[in-house]
């Protein structure tokens, strides 16, 4: 008996696998070797009068070297400074004491800010131009969930006490970030660029939304009723309407009381 093979008549044949070393991110330690064969898998020498050799090209062998070269790579920058989504659907929102405004910076590549958890000392922060009680500038600080996790935005929040008031919330200059005791580095362990957009960009904070801030607290300005006067029995509902002197943002479940005879 033997053994009828069918196909092409001459192929090229994986003879020792690839071994060791890296490429696509898995490893190999030895070149691969190829042959060119025949139908029954013998390895062809010469066909008919001239010689026959298969090879790979150089790029995945053992010897070959990969060079990164980051001579001519750019130190990371701010690229915007913006509120989040929910408050830049809210232009003209008027938030005040007790809120918590969120910051975003976003940088043109991956950064981390170095923060010592057991001696944090003086936080990063933003300044803004929003006076308090005692005329001194009001500074955004780094969220905790910003330190030490390699990102593209780095979050800060300003959080709104009695005495603050101001028009079209920003920062006071391209210069208003200070790092005072953390370090924000890129992926190389080099400094970062802080510089912010210039306050007349796209990419300024005043130019993502405008919000505003009020030493007061809102105030319920009116209640009424979706439905008319009547009378009303079990199992129906009834909408209240509260409206407040200023745009409000609602969160858990608020519940009015009501009075029953």
């Amino acid at each position: 008996p033997f053994t009828v093979e069918i196909g092409s008549a001459y192929s090229l044949k994986l003879i020792e696998d690839t071994y060791g070393g890296l490429a696509n991110n898995q490893q190999f330690f030895q070149q691969p070797i190829i042959a060119f064969v025949d139908r029954g898998m013998n390895i062809v020498t010469s066909y008919p009068a001239i010689a026959v050799q298969a090879f790979m090209v150089p790029s995945l062998s053992y010897e070959s070297k990969l060079m990164i070269d980051t001579s001519e790579d750019t130190i990371p920058s701010i690229d915007s400074v913006t509120f989040p989504q929910e408050l830049v659907d809210l232009s003209g929102y008027i938030a005040g004491p007790g809120d918590v405004i969120p910051i975003y910076v976003s940088f043109s590549d991956e950064v981390i800010a170095v923060v010592d958890p057991l001696s944090p000392g003086m936080m990063m922060s933003l300044t803004l131009n929003v006076l308090s009680g005692s005329q001194t500038p009001v500074e955004a600080t780094i969220s905790s969930i910003s330190a030490n996790v390699r990102s593209k935005q780095l979050l800060f929040e300003y959080r709104i006490e009695e005495g603050h008031s101001v028009n079209n919330l920003d920062y006071i200059s391209v210069e208003s970030i200070r790092p005072n005791d953390v370090q924000v580095l890129d992926a190389w362990g080099r400094s970062t660029n802080l510089e912010l957009p210039d306050q007349t960009s796209l990419n300024s904070l005043i130019a993502s939304s405008n919000i505003s801030v009020s030493d007061t607290q809102p105030a319920v300005s009116f209640v009424s009723s979706s439905i008319v006067s009547g009378e009303y029995g079990a199992g129906q509902f009834i909408d209240i309407i509260v409206e407040f002197s200023r745009k409000v943002i609602v969160g858990g479940t608020p519940e009015v009381p009501v009075a029953v005879d």
